[in-house]
């Protein structure tokens, strides 16, 4: 995810039940309507990936996140830490990262992921695995 799509969900995160119309969005990260609407199908994949949290459109009110409390820590959580990573972290710190993030998720994480995350390759990563 990008920096706007996450300022994105970090909104919805810290209003998890109340509506948002397209324009809140648009004036808050400062880009255009569509852009924000393309912005929720990125957001919509992100979350059927890392969480059991759905986005709810409904004309006329406009969009929600639908979260229980759990998922919402620990979404809240993988944004702060997506924003915290340097690319310049030891390979022991990296390890122990990953270590968490494979015990706390409950989906499977490929090493793909792992890899544009920490900004290493594949081969670091199952190095790192094995």
């Amino acid at each position: 995810m990008n920096t706007r799509q996450q300022d994105i969900l970090r909104i919805l995160l810290t209003n998890p039940q109340q509506y948002f119309i397209v324009n809140d969005f648009a004036e808050k990260v400062g880009c255009s309507e569509k852009t924000i609407r393309n912005d929720f199908k990125k957001l919509e994949e992100y979350l059927s990936i890392h969480s059991n949290a759905s986005l709810i459109r409904k004309p006329g009110l406009g969009v929600q996140l639908q979260i229980d409390d759990y998922e919402k820590a620990y979404l809240y959580n993988q944004l702060q830490s997506v924003n915290e990573i340097s690319p310049y972290i030891s390979d022991e710190e990296r390890t122990l990262q990953i270590a968490y993030k494979l015990l706390m998720s409950t989906k499977a994480i490929s090493a793909n992921e792992f890899s544009s995350q920490y900004f290493v390759n594949r081969a670091m990563i199952k190095k790192i695995w094995m």
